[in-house]
C-alpha cells in the first residue's frame, strides 16, 4: 500500500455516485445535478466515457467548477478516444486547477498514462481454484485480493517483480488452510483394516 493508494481513497470515500445522465444534459442541468449530489452528502462522482457520449474531460471539468467539494473521477476514459498524451494533460490541468480533486481511470483494453500498464480480459487462465489470477506477460499471479494487487503492480513499477504464482503460498490447487484429503498415507493393498494376508 503506497501513500497515493491512501490519498486516493481518502478523496473518493467509500460510497460514491454514478451517472451516465451527462450526456443528454445541458451545463445548466449538468451544474444543478452536481450540486444535488453534493448536498446529499457523496464524497465523489463518477462520470463514465462510452461510445457516443461527451468528452469525459470536458463533463470532469464542467463538474468540478460546478462543485466545491466533491471528488470527480472518470469511470472509465476510453484511451482511445484521444491520445494517451492529449489525455494525461488534460488530467493534470484539471488535478492542478481543482486541488486534485480529479481521479482518472482506466477500463479493458486501456493503459495507464504512462503507458506501463494495459488491462486486457482474456477468457480462461485455467486457474480458476486459485483465482482471483492475473497475467503478467508470461508470469501467473494467483490468490489476489485488493491490496496483494496494489503491492503486485507497486513491484512491477519498481521494475521487482516478485516470484510467480500464489501470493499466499498456496501449493497447486490444495485449499488454503492445507490438504483436506489424502492426509494419511494408505496402507498396501491387501493389508487394509490390519489384515496381514
Amino acid at each position: 500500500m503506497t501513500a497515493d493508494h491512501d490519498r486516493l481513497r481518502a478523496l473518493l470515500g467509500p460510497v460514491g455516485a454514478w451517472t451516465f445522465t451527462f450526456d443528454d444534459r445541458g451545463a445548466d442541468r449538468i451544474a444543478a445535478d452536481v450540486a444535488a449530489i453534493e448536498r446529499v452528502g457523496f464524497p465523489s462522482l463518477w462520470i463514465p466515457e462510452g461510445g457516443g457520449s461527451s468528452d469525459v474531460l470536458t463533463n470532469l471539468g464542467w463538474a468540478l467548477g460546478s462543485s466545491e467539494r466533491l471528488t470527480m473521477a472518470s469511470g472509465i476514459a476510453n484511451i482511445s478516444a484521444r491520445e494517451p498524451e492529449v489525455l494525461g494533460r488534460g488530467a493534470d490541468f484539471l488535478t492542478e486547477a481543482y486541488g486534485g480533486r480529479l481521479v482518472l481511470g482506466i477500463g479493458v483494453g486501456q493503459s495507464t498514462a504512462d503507458g506501463m500498464f494495459s488491462l486486457i480480459e482474456v477468457e480462461c487462465l485455467g486457474g480458476c481454484v486459485n483465482a482471483p489470477i492475473l497475467q503478467v506477460n508470461d508470469d501467473f499471479y494467483e490468490d489476489l485480493d485488493g491490496p496483494a494487487t496494489e503491492a503486485l503492480l507497486d513491484a512491477l513499477r519498481a521494475g521487482t517483480p516478485p516470484q510467480p504464482g500464489s501470493v499466499i503460498g498456496r501449493q497447486a490447487s490444495m485449499p488454503v488452510g492445507g490438504k483436506t484429503t489424502l492426509t494419511e498415507v494408505p496402507a498396501p493393498a491387501g493389508q487394509e483394516d490390519g489384515d496381514a494376508r
